[in-house]
């Protein structure tokens, strides 16, 4: 059994109901990362779609993902883009998640 002391945490000293403008203060005070969408990259409203394909095909596009560092989403949304189908520029990023930026 060990013997090491337990850390001690400081208290957050939020209300008891915080809102999001407290949130906010809070976090910016202490210097938390926050998470930030770039202006600009507002995308059409999204829908999920689920399909099945062959493994030899989930298999080859997961490498490919691997190998380029983009998503899925990605790979098809440009598959669908050079068949022809409307896909806009902004719903088309190799990555989708936020960057995460200092406050």
């Amino acid at each position: 059994m060990s013997t090491q002391a337990k850390p001690q945490f400081s208290p957050m000293d939020l209300p008891t109901k915080p809102d999001e403008k407290a949130i906010d203060e809070y976090t910016k005070a202490r210097g938390v990362p926050v998470l930030n969408i770039p202006k600009g990259a507002s995308r059409a409203p999204t829908h999920t779609l689920r399909t099945e394909v062959p493994d030899y095909l989930a298999k080859a596009l997961r490498m490919e993902c691997a190998k380029s560092e983009c998503t899925i989403r990605y790979l098809m949304l440009k598959a669908l883009r050079a068949d022809g189908w409307e896909v806009r520029d902004e719903d088309i990023a190799e990555d989708r998640r936020r960057v995460s930026s200092a406050a």
